[in-house]
């Protein structure tokens, strides 16, 4: 469902490429065809820290992070996702967007971009409450990437902000204008 003229409701799309076939995740979003619908994404970090309750993080200060779960709408590119698992090719770049109808005009206001993933699970049997068939993945992934996007009221984009972190270095970068 894209977010409507007039309307503040946010849709939340992912796009998915492969180093095997190119799945045919689709939608009528305008700029955002490539895209398919998300119904749910899951991940988090985590730093690891002492067991003592007073005490500071390990000096390492290692992030460690939960693989990526997303619900998307099954379709027929879950065999090329499924392929894609079997042979252990790696997932070039997963992308999840939260769109906005602003200033009459779908504009993303979050992204997030995963790099370098593996899928470790497929799940395409599932059928969520309005009966439609839905596929669970699950991706671990070694960098990690959040945009967020400021407009004003008529759709004019005022800057952003941008949080990258390499999970492989255990390294991080900012960068905002705003």
């Amino acid at each position: 469902m894209a977010a409507t003229a007039g309307s503040s409701s946010q849709t939340y799309m992912i796009n998915i490429e492969t180093t095997i076939g190119t799945p045919q995740l689709k939608s009528a979003v305008e700029g955002f065809e490539v895209f398919g619908p998300l119904y749910k994404s899951t991940f988090s970090f985590e730093k690891i820290v002492s067991p003592e309750a007073g005490a500071d993080l390990f000096s390492s200060a290692t992030i460690t992070a939960s693989p990526l779960s997303v619900t998307i709408q099954k379709g027929n590119y879950i065999s090329d996702l499924k392929n894609t698992f079997m042979s252990g090719s790696p997932v070039q770049q997963i992308t999840v967007v939260t769109l906005a109808n602003i200033g009459g005009t779908n504009k993303i206001t979050d992204q997030l971009v995963f790099n370098n993933c593996y899928l470790l699970s497929v799940d395409g049997e599932q059928t969520n409450a309005d009966s439609t068939e839905i596929a669970i993945l699950s991706i671990r992934y070694t960098k990690y990437t959040h945009t967020v996007f400021n407009y004003d009221q008529e759709g004019i984009l005022l800057g952003k902000n941008e949080s990258m972190f390499d999970l492989t270095r255990n390294t991080t970068s900012t960068t905002g204008v705003s």
